[in-house]
């Protein structure tokens, strides 16, 4: 049996909560399962309409000393819209691959890259029916011992659903500041938006707090609130991050 995660040292790092990953990547023979629940309304435009995911399904491996691979799913998605009654379906998979480009040195951020490629699996109004190719940068500074400031830039290219087959492409920037109340809680205040073409620009904040049960074990809880009309009203989330023991020394 190989050694605990514990054992090695190395602290938890989790994709959630908030929109901005990290640019860590998971050492050989690790993995995580995280994922959670969010509830989100949005009401500007017609109808209103509210929207339940679960499990937000991540799933990553460390596979070399600087390349991760990880598997995303929305899961089930509900959504009630005002007047029309309710509508299911079941997201689409996409499949990425990160790697760690750097260390933090000075001014330098730590740095990482995400590629990655939606595949139309989903159902009904859950899917963008289209294979969607997304790059990410990822960057984050460690300052003053207990902060940290980390952030994205996520370009994509996405189809619109199975009744618009057109392209658009879209840039989300995400920034956030996090801190390390003590060793078990932490918190963090964020900013994300989502630039689109031929769509309204949604701007939103987010913040939250995460508690380390254990050494493997985080639980999180979130909630956000769009800064104009075009973004959705508010969110609330809750999910949990688990390490798993070593698959391979």
């Amino acid at each position: 049996m190989g050694p605990t995660i514990a054992a090695t040292g190395e602290p938890l790092q989790p994709n959630r909560p908030g929109q901005a990953d990290p640019p860590t990547v998971l050492a050989p023979g690790v993995a995580h399962i995280e994922g959670g629940l969010t509830f989100e309304r949005q009401t500007e435009g017609s109808p209103d309409t509210d929207t339940l995911t679960v499990p937000g399904l991540e799933l990553r491996l460390g596979v070399q000393e600087r390349v991760e691979l990880q598997l995303f799913a929305d899961g089930f998605v509900q959504e009630w819209r005002d007047g029309e009654g309710n509508h299911t379906g079941v997201s689409d998979l996409e499949f990425d691959t990160r790697v760690r480009l750097w260390e933090q040195a000075g001014w330098r951020p730590a740095t990482a890259v995400d590629i990655g490629l939606s595949f139309p699996s989903g159902s009904g109004f859950a899917t963008s029916d289209g294979f969607d190719p997304e790059g990410e940068i990822l960057y984050a500074w460690d300052f003053a011992k207990r902060w940290n400031l980390n952030g994205n830039f996520d370009f994509a290219s996405e189809t619109q659903g199975e009744d618009d087959s057109s392209r658009h492409f879209i840039f989300r920037p995400e920034l956030a500041l996090g801190l390390s109340i003590n060793e078990r809680l932490g918190t963090f205040v964020e900013y994300y938006g989502v630039i689109e073409e031929d769509a309204a620009n949604q701007h939103s904040i987010d913040g939250g707090f995460t508690w380390l049960v254990n050494d493997d074990f985080q639980l999180d809880v979130s909630a956000g609130a769009g800064l104009n009309d075009a973004a959705p009203d508010f969110f609330i989330a809750a999910g949990a991050a688990w390490r798993l023991p070593w698959l391979w020394e």
